[in-house]
């Protein structure tokens, strides 16, 4: 460790007690005495206010207060309600609608018709093959009813 010199003659200087005194003896009477003064200020503005002066009455001698109205008027332009438009609008889509409900039905009235064919072939077909199948069957039935006679 190095050594490092030490003044022995040195002494530390303490710091002097000193009496604290928290409460003053007139503090108290003090904040009394403050508190009433500033209560009988506010009393002496409150009288004050409250007493009654009467004014010059110059409302009666005067002329009464008139608005001036502007020389010039303003200028009406034509506008276009919103529901107007909406109106408008709204008969072209009802017409669209209407459009679209025919075009359906056509479709839908041409789809049966076409369906109707297809079924009226469809039926001339199965009773031709049916005639053909029965007319088979009864020619296979012959042949077997002729096939056990012969025997």
């Amino acid at each position: 460790m190095p050594g490092f010199e030490v003044d022995k003659n040195l002494s530390k200087q303490t710091t002097t007690i000193k009496e604290f005194n928290i409460s003053k003896p007139n503090a108290y009477h003090d904040k009394l005495r403050k508190i009433d003064e500033t209560l009988e200020k506010e009393n002496l503005e409150l009288q004050k206010k409250r007493e009654f002066k009467a004014q010059y009455p110059h409302v009666i001698f005067e002329e009464p207060f008139v608005p001036e109205r502007p020389s010039r008027f303003c200028k009406i332009e034509e506008f276009n309600l919103h529901s107007e438009k909406r109106g408008v609008d709204r008969k072209i889509f009802d017409e669209d609608l209407e459009q679209l409900r025919l075009e359906r039905e056509k479709a839908m009235e041409e789809c049966e018709k076409k369906q109707k064919r297809d079924r009226s072939k469809r039926d001339r077909r199965t009773t031709q093959e049916d005639c053909t199948q029965s007319q088979q069957n009864r020619r296979i039935q012959k042949a077997r009813i002729s096939r056990y006679i012969v025997k």
